[in-house]
């Protein structure tokens, strides 16, 4: 019996229906199935291009091409104060872990960024807080004096304390807190060779120690600022220009 154009049509219709819905099926099943791996492969690709490609994949952490300090916040030392905005991360931390004795510029480099960062968070001059670390602990992270002082900056356990209660009280974010991730991105190299709890260890050791400094330079400003320059310069050797 022949199918009139009518019903041809129909059934045409009928079997183009019944393949999308295998079709819908099918797929269906598939990303029921599939999901979790998916997701886990996109995943992966994602921080596998933030390892490879940084810059462009940074997960919303944004890391300055150069440091910023107000004039104020600078001693003498640096001698022209556009040296941090005309030197990159990179090449302002080269120039000024070169300023060092050749024995001792493997620890400089080692702390260099965190120190720079975080005085640059707190506007102290980081040339001051560098002289206070090589005199107090020769940079060592380890380092504790007879009379119970501890870390790079040689903090007594009660000052440290109190200090970090006060910033917490305070509502400032404390640097160590943000985040394995954050500090992966942030500080790279220190990251990488020390590992996240004793890159936190030391980020809030120093942390403190730069708040610390900086209010009672806020605290002393007319009585000491011109002996803590002073300072430096006798432990850092020439200017930054």
């Amino acid at each position: 019996m022949e199918q009139t154009t009518g019903e041809t049509s129909a059934v045409i219709a009928l079997d183009i229906s019944a393949e999308e819905k295998l079709k819908k099926k099918f797929f269906n099943s598939f990303f029921s199935t599939y999901k979790i791996p998916l997701f886990s492969l996109v995943l992966f690709g994602s921080f596998a291009l933030h390892a490879l490609y940084p810059q462009s994949f940074n997960f919303g952490f944004k890391r300055q091409k150069t440091y910023r300090f107000k004039s104020d916040s600078l001693g003498f030392f640096i001698g022209d104060i556009s040296f941090f905005a005309n030197n990159s991360y990179d090449e302002a931390e080269a120039q000024i872990v070169q300023l060092f004795p050749a024995k001792i510029q493997k620890k400089v480099k080692r702390v260099i960024r965190p120190v720079l960062i975080l005085c640059e968070k707190h506007q102290l001059d980081p040339f001051w807080v560098l002289s206070v670390m090589w005199t107090e602990s020769h940079f060592k992270q380890e380092a504790t004096s007879k009379k119970g002082a501890r870390g790079l900056m040689q903090l007594m356990p009660g000052t440290y304390m109190e200090t970090l209660a006060f910033m917490k009280n305070s509502n400032i974010q404390i640097e160590s807190d943000r985040g394995e991730e954050y500090l992966r991105y942030q500080y790279g190299h220190a990251f990488n060779e020390m590992g996240y709890s004793k890159l936190v260890a030391k980020l809030r050791n120093l942390e403190v120690g730069i708040f610390y400094l900086k209010n009672l330079l806020v605290a002393f400003n007319d009585i000491i600022t011109m002996r803590l320059w002073l300072t430096t310069w006798d432990h850092t050797g020439p200017k930054v220009s």
